[in-house]
């Protein structure tokens, strides 16, 4: 963080946070997969081992889900 690498550039942190037993969870916002995952390659690097497990996850608001939900169930079931 201190040189600069994070967060890499297009990558806007909304919430970092930790629990006691020291599971992080990190919300960024990015415009491509490619930059969030320098985002964890830049931390992975830095500390080797710091991270045991990683899951990633696309979101996006709950009102903009539900319509493109619809969308999809009605393109399959008609």
């Amino acid at each position: 963080m201190e040189n600069g690498l994070f967060p890499p550039d297009g990558v806007n942190v909304i919430s970092w946070i930790s629990t006691p037993d020291l599971w992080g969870t990190v919300v960024v916002e990015a415009d491509s997969f490619d930059q969030v995952m320098r985002a964890i390659g830049v931390w992975r690097a830095a500390v080797p081992g710091m991270f045991t497990t990683t899951k990633t996850a696309p979101a996006m608001a709950v009102q903009e889900i539900i319509p493109l939900a619809g969308k999809i169930n009605h393109s399959v079931n008609g």
